[in-house]
């Protein structure tokens, strides 16, 4: 892939790819948008569309995302645009359109940077994150949590919790 991504000032690209064959990067902006960017490319990632705002706000922080095995896509990023805390999750049953689902992950004392996610065999989500910059930590959920059941995680003395 290549090609750069014009528009808004953009950094640092999550991609998935849709059910059409079109590639979704998610952007970290790198100006004052205080909104997470997106971008499409509908030629393999060779050209790309001018990146736009999302409705999903962020702090210029570092973001990943994830097209999960049932086909909707996941979005891990901070939420609040003034701060690295909470980490939150978002979540689009329309490939990346619109983002209705939205519930903080990870909350408390501290900033919570460089966020990264995957999907398990048996179907989890896997998160790892710096915490403070200091160390990596990991938050495992079920996939019914992003549905609304169950709590947010509250960090505490860098200890794992489990949704």
């Amino acid at each position: 892939m290549g090609g750069r991504i014009e528009g808004e000032k953009n950094q640092h690209p999550a991609l998935i790819e849709r059910s059409d064959g079109s590639v979704l990067a998610l952007l970290r902006p790198c100006g004052g948008q205080g909104r997470i960017l997106q971008s499409v490319s509908n030629d393999g990632g060779r050209g790309w569309s001018p990146a736009e705002r999302t409705e999903l706000t962020s702090p210029f922080a570092g973001l990943d995302a994830l097209r999960l095995r049932d086909g909707r896509f996941v979005v891990i990023y901070n939420s609040n645009p003034e701060a690295r805390n909470p980490l939150s999750i978002a979540v689009s049953e329309d490939e990346g359109q619109t983002w209705p689902i939205k519930r903080d992950l990870v909350a408390g004392e501290g900033q919570f940077h460089y966020p990264a996610i995957i999907q398990d065999r048996e179907g989890r989500l896997l998160v790892t994150f710096t915490n403070n910059r200091k160390t990596v930590d990991q938050v495992t959920m079920a996939l019914d949590w992003l549905d609304g059941k169950g709590k947010g995680l509250l960090w505490e003395d860098g200890q794992r919790r489990r949704c």
